[in-house]
């Protein structure tokens, strides 16, 4: 697992890889490696079991990226034996390196897609020659959202590397309030309980437009007779990129001057997120660029009414309007104001909504159901694939040969033809080991003058080791007839 921070660093990248490690950690082998700029976290470490190797990275430096680069290689180097797939969270700079290594490694290359505008086709072509080269070589690209999906097919990458795989949520972590549990947090920051609670999480960066969210509910604060709060959860200062910190000053200095600083709480950080999901009225999401938002799926997991603008494919794919939330046009303060009013004003249309949305993601974003849909992909590169073939030239067939069956992806197909034989190769990858056979029976109407040819070519061959024979049954090499890469992987088995 490649990722750009883990835990205990925040991000929605590096919280969906811890998750799917923890689900996944009995019965796959994971090493995760990442960067921090925290100086003061491990190199080695381990979490939740696993190996978690860091290499720190100072983003302002170019000799820090630079020496960052070698020890990203050393680290990949110490976890070459043990691996078989490389599985990209995302794709940055350090990715170019990794893939590069993979290659060298003869290792699985998979992408996780996480967000629009960033690491989908399209955007990676903007990136140079060599970052796309590098990105395509991946063997499958998982999308988050069917928008991604949409720029994978856009960019013509074959569709056949395509997985779509939403995040995941944990459903006992993240579950609707029991008795007690608003009030306490509430306590904790000194929020009325009658005061409704309106919570956005997220970096403060542009792209998630928290003073879009802040002028909306000010506007609403200035011309409603009850008070709300609004709870402000993400990092305001961070090397990060995105991060702006003049958002968050300028929040603070706009709230004072329309005296609603009190009603405003700021939290830079928290590993106990799910508590805050649960003290909320409404969640509110006025993002303009997502993937798949991990805090949209988990808020609604918490029963919590949210308002999301309206991204095509990605938020409108998780929220019907009205159903099990509320979407609003990108960047439009008045009709997000108008959407926080409607919660405010109408408890019962707050609590279905809650409602449905926990509904939504129980049904479709289980992390059990993620999980496993994973783990189906890794077996599929490691295991069984679609069957692929080769033709080579013959003239030692003197008739049609029966049909033959692919056991892996149950096709079927005619071998038959004087002077052309379809070789159905085939690959089966099990855990960090490789073994390609191709298996084949002779009809027991074919001639012996084919019989004898199977033979003594068996003969030949099977001194080195490459087939060997038994009977009328031939189990050969598919390196051993093939001249290309063969990207096949089941037997298939022609009946005598």
């Amino acid at each position: 697992m490649v990722t750009g921070a883990y835990y205990p660093e925040l991000s929605g990248a590096g919280l969906q890889c811890r998750a799917l490690v923890r689900q996944l950690r009995d019965d796959v082998d994971f090493t995760v490696l990442t960067t921090t700029a925290d100086r003061s976290l491990p190199a080695a470490d381990v979490q939740d079991g696993v190996t978690v190797q860091r290499v720190f990275i100072d983003p302002a430096s170019w000799w820090s990226k630079a020496t960052g680069a070698g020890r990203f290689t050393i680290a990949f180097i110490r976890t070459w034996r043990r691996s078989s797939i490389v599985h990209l969270h995302g794709f940055s700079q350090k990715s170019i390196l990794l893939i590069w290594l993979a290659l060298v490694g003869r290792k699985e290359i998979a992408i996780k897609m996480t967000s629009v505008g960033h690491d989908d086709p399209v955007s990676m072509r903007g990136r140079g020659r060599i970052a796309y080269w590098c990105y395509t070589r991946a063997s499958v690209f998982f999308a988050v959202s069917p928008r991604l999906r949409d720029l994978h097919n856009a960019a013509g990458l074959l569709p056949s590397r395509l997985r779509v795989i939403p995040n995941g949520v944990d459903l006992e972590r993240f579950r609707p309030p029991a008795t007690g549990d608003r009030d306490t947090v509430r306590r904790e920051l000194s929020i009325p309980k009658r005061s409704p609670l309106v919570l956005f999480v997220g970096f403060f960066s542009q792209e998630k437009r928290p003073h879009l969210l802040f002028e909306a509910w000010a506007n609403l604060a200035r011309s409603t007779a009850l008070e709300t709060t609004l709870v402000l959860v993400g990092a305001t200062r961070s090397p990060y990129y995105e991060v702006d910190e003049r958002l968050a000053e300028d929040i603070r200095s706009r709230a004072s001057v329309l005296e609603v600083d009190d009603r405003i709480r700021f939290i830079e950080s928290t590993h106990e997120i799910e508590r805050l999901y649960r003290a909320a009225d409404m969640f509110v999401l006025p993002s303009v660029r997502e993937g798949l938002p991990n805090v949209l799926l988990e808020a609604m997991a918490s029963g919590v009414a949210c308002i999301a603008t309206r991204l095509e494919n990605v938020t409108d794919s998780v929220i019907e309007d009205g159903r099990n939330g509320l979407l609003v046009p990108a960047d439009d303060v008045p009709a997000l104001e108008h959407a926080m009013r409607r919660l405010i004003d109408d408890p019962a249309l707050t609590a279905r909504l809650g409602q449905e949305a926990r509904r939504t993601i129980v049904a479709r974003y289980g992390l059990d159901q993620v999980a496993g849909r994973y783990f189906a992909a890794y077996r599929e590169l490691l295991g069984v694939r679609k069957c692929a073939e080769y033709r080579a030239s013959s003239t030692l067939m003197d008739r049609p040969f029966p049909r033959a069956s692919c056991s892996g992806c149950a096709r079927r197909f005619d071998i038959a033809g004087r002077t052309t034989m379809v070789w159905s190769s085939c690959r089966r990858r099990h855990h960090r080991a490789g073994e390609w056979r191709q298996r084949w029976e002779t009809s027991g109407s074919a001639s012996s003058m084919w019989r004898g040819a199977i033979n003594r070519s068996a003969t030949r061959t099977a001194r080195s080791g490459r087939f060997s024979t038994a009977r009328s049954t031939t189990s050969l090499s598919c390196g051993s007839v093939s001249s290309r890469k063969v990207i096949g992987s089941s037997h298939a088995q022609i009946p005598r």
